[in-house]
């Protein structure tokens, strides 16, 4: 692939996959982008998706080439939103981060899990609605998530995993580490950590000792 091509998927993968309609890119895309962007689509680089339900198809980018040119390389000096939502969001659950897990719509949570990184749910019933709205990114492994033994459900992206895996590996190292201790270390919040811990722990490498305390397989 060449790197217009590419600057081209980069672009769409800042696009918020509700704003992945064809008429909703023609504001975005200028004339060369769109012309590549059919390009990619005649190759099936870029796929039409409609779920069930939906109105009309979202664009996906093919999880080979996802991978490849992608995955964890996210610019966000070329991010794109059409508002300030994402930032609204992210600064209304720091005022109140005792009440986000239980006080926001579904699509406020899914905000939230692109701007942060991660989100973190009490109820089952929301867990389900939230994880049917993300069943193409968990579908291609973008998105993973676990319930823990505490019941919250946590919901991750993967490049947010893979990105703070060493640095909390390194912090647990011979002798393991409380999630207090990793929460200062890397300064994020509690439930990060958790969200962290649990999905390594849920692929085998680390596992909780006692609570709050993790030790490295």
């Amino acid at each position: 692939m060449n790197d217009d091509e590419i600057k081209v998927l980069k672009k769409l993968d800042t696009i918020k996959y509700k704003d992945r309609t064809k008429d909703k890119l023609k504001g975005i895309l200028d004339k060369n982008e769109k012309r590549i962007l059919n390009k990619l689509i005649e190759e099936k680089i870029v796929i039409p998706f409609k779920r069930s339900k939906e109105d009309m198809a979202r664009y996906s980018i093919e999880k080979n080439v996802y991978n490849e040119y992608l995955f964890g390389k996210r610019d966000k000096s070329i991010a794109y939103t059409q508002n300030n939502n994402i930032e609204q969001t992210k600064q209304s659950v720091e005022a109140a981060p005792k009440e986000w897990e239980k006080n926001l719509s579904d699509e406020a949570y899914i905000n939230l899990l692109e701007s942060r990184g991660y989100i973190v749910i009490s109820d089952s019933i929301e867990a389900g609605n939230i994880s049917t709205k993300l069943e193409d990114s968990i579908r291609k492994g973008l998105v993973i998530g676990t319930r823990a033994f505490n019941k919250k459900y946590y919901i991750a992206l993967k490049a947010f995993i893979k990105k703070y895996t060493p640095e909390v590996m390194k912090i647990i190292g011979n002798k393991g580490a409380s999630v207090e201790e990793m929460s200062k270390e890397l300064k994020m919040e509690e439930e990060g950590v958790r969200a962290i811990l649990y999905l390594l722990a849920e692929s085998g490498d680390v596992i909780e000792v006692k609570k709050d305390f993790f030790k490295i397989i």
